[in-house]
């Protein structure tokens, strides 16, 4: 991060490239006449080179950072006293700004919790939207099986009412018949019908 955001570091770091290029290059014409194990040996210890020069570069960020966060040393202070840790020159003559380019990382840091809290809590919210959804589902379900078996119970009572309505009429149907002398009791005018069919 840093080594890109400050130009001096990053053209330092794209130099030790270019020389290894450059030098990988006039080895290989030097080397055409050489044998080919000499030159992949060569060419070997070039990109070994070329890997140590952009660690110490990336290793020197590293320590101004410890300088400046753990040590509590001043910019200066590195500059000056620190040369031997800090072996990049670059890295040293940008102390300051590589201590504002990492602010500005921890700034991103926070930045990026802080999305990634509201993230989650849209991510919940969303989630119990959905499950609410499906509660809402499962509630208009009940209503609508509460609704139809109200329905039911309704019809049930109403014939309820109408069978006993219907009892009701019955019971005093036979309770009039009974006090009427209907029935089994026989008045004296049935007994003289009786006696004109049989003699």
């Amino acid at each position: 991060w840093i080594v890109q955001r400050i130009p001096e570091i990053a053209s330092e770091y794209a130099i030790v490239e270019l020389e290894a290029q450059s030098s990988s290059s006039t080895s290989n014409m030097s080397n055409r006449m050489a044998i080919d194990g000499e030159d992949e040996d060569t060419h070997m210890h070039i990109q070994t080179i070329v890997e140590q020069k952009k660690r110490a570069i990336v290793h020197s960020v590293a320590k101004a950072l410890r300088f400046l966060h753990v040590d509590k040393l001043e910019p200066e202070f590195i500059r000056k006293y620190r040369a031997d840790e800090v072996t990049s020159p670059s890295v040293r003559d940008n102390i300051c700004r590589i201590m504002d380019e990492d602010t500005e990382w921890e700034r991103i840091l926070v930045a990026r919790t802080k999305v990634e809290a509201i993230l989650d809590t849209l991510t919940a919210a969303a989630e119990g939207d959905e499950a609410m959804g499906a509660d809402e589902e499962y509630v208009s379900k009940l209503k609508e099986d509460l609704k139809n078996a109200q329905d039911r119970l309704d019809e049930s009572v109403r014939d309820e009412e109408s069978k006993q309505a219907e009892l009701d009429k019955l019971e005093k149907g036979d309770t009039s018949g009974i006090g009427s002398g209907s029935g089994n009791n026989k008045s004296n005018g049935d007994d003289d019908d009786d006696d004109d069919l049989f003699g």
